[in-house]
């Protein structure tokens, strides 16, 4: 099984609340919304430092920061994956 499809099966949907616990420790990751949010993982996942670094100069990865979360309700949904020691989340559900 590929990292993509592994990736794919692991999709979720968390609350803020439920992901709150990751910010406060920085292991949080905002990938912007119009970012395939799998795609992001894979490139994590296997290292692609090219692809990454791009991502991050474009600020389409980021940690979030205290204003984003100060809009976010508790109950708010996230698509999220894990890739240790990271939760990539996006802002909105897919």
């Amino acid at each position: 099984m590929s990292t993509e499809d592994k990736l794919k099966d692991q999709l979720d949907k968390a609350s803020w609340h439920a992901l709150k616990p990751h910010f406060e420790r920085g292991g949080l990751i905002l990938v912007n919304e119009d970012l395939d949010l799998v795609k992001v993982g894979v490139s994590i996942a296997e290292d692609q430092v090219k692809e990454v670094q791009e991502l991050l100069d474009k600020k389409l990865i980021t940690k979030p920061l205290l204003d984003d979360i100060k809009t976010w309700a508790d109950d708010k949904p996230f698509c999220f994956i894990i890739i240790q020691p990271y939760v990539l989340i996006q802002n909105r559900p897919n």
